[in-house]
């Protein structure tokens, strides 16, 4: 077998075990990066992948311990009951799940997700720590 022919396969070989990294990820990152990030771009980013979108949406809505019966329905509802950084980390949280996680890996990562969220909740009580320093 050839060199050209072996590096195909070396590639192919690497797509199958490690999922590509989202086409929005890096803009998603740049305009995190800039003082005047907004909500609804950052919705709009991430709604170029929909299989994301839908994880996101998910994802937020079982971990979301509201006093309300409104359940949220779009990314940019979620996007305002967490806040724009709280959000923005469970969308990391997938992305690197899907990139390089085992089982175990995933359970740590589960656990500490539930473990920020249940401080940011708890946040919402305590008059001096906002729920985005908790989380």
């Amino acid at each position: 077998m050839d060199i050209e022919n072996q590096i195909k396969l070396a590639a192919m070989t690497v797509k199958r075990l490690k999922p590509p990294v989202p086409k929005e990820f890096a803009t998603i990152q740049e305009h995190m990066l800039l003082d005047n990030a907004n909500q609804d771009y950052f919705c709009k980013l991430v709604a170029q992948s929909p299989d994301r979108a839908a994880q996101l949406l998910q994802l937020a809505k079982k971990t979301y311990m509201s006093d309300s019966r409104e359940t949220p329905t779009n990314l940019r509802q979620i996007a305002h009951m967490y806040g724009l950084y709280p959000l923005y980390t469970l969308y990391l949280a997938l992305v690197i799940e899907d990139i390089e996680c085992g089982r175990q890996e995933v359970n740590i990562m589960n656990y500490n997700r539930n473990v920020a969220l249940a401080a940011a909740q708890i946040a919402h009580w305590i008059y001096e720590i906002s729920p985005s320093e908790a989380y």
